[in-house]
């Protein structure tokens, strides 16, 4: 699976101490900010978004929202609007492993809080190594070998 764009906030780059090189690997959490959810059927044919099944919080989760795991890769998702959210997670817990959607929105790394909270509350490790291909200066676009300095960054992410 690869990644482009990913967004590092200026608050993770530094207090949470994630630090990269491209070509090196980095284990990172990610999050997913839903702005369409859809069956993976189903859609406008253009491929776009991620697919994956639908994981519901195993006990009640402070930060809400639910998992997608796509190809082995879990994403915490919150929706943009959460009108059929109760709904949809009540047929992913009725349906284990069986709810495939699209979803389409924005991928971000996970802030340490929802990885833990998705660690008690799904029983599931967010986290996964991924090799850095790219990474880009939020400000001016420009590519940089590492962050150790800078202030907010844009990474292409591999599957390790």
């Amino acid at each position: 699976m690869q990644l482009y764009g990913i967004p590092v906030s200026v608050d993770q780059a530094g207090s949470s101490g994630i630090r990269a090189r491209v070509g090196e690997q980095v284990t990172l959490g990610l999050s997913l900010r839903c702005h369409r959810r859809e069956p993976a059927g189903d859609g406008d044919g253009t491929g776009e978004g991620i697919v994956g099944f639908a994981v519901a919080a195993a006990r009640e989760s402070f930060y809400g929202g639910w998992v997608l795991s796509a190809a082995g890769v879990p994403f915490h998702v919150t929706e943009e609007s959460a009108k059929d959210e109760v709904a949809f997670i009540a047929d992913a817990k009725a349906r284990p492993g069986q709810v495939v959607v699209r979803v389409r929105g924005q991928v971000r790394v996970a802030d340490d809080r929802v990885i833990e909270d998705v660690r008690d509350r799904w029983d599931l490790d967010l986290t996964r190594t991924w090799t850095v291909r790219r990474i880009v200066r939020l400000a001016g676009d420009r590519p940089a070998d590492d962050f150790e300095q800078a202030t907010g960054f844009l990474l292409d992410l591999e599957l390790a």
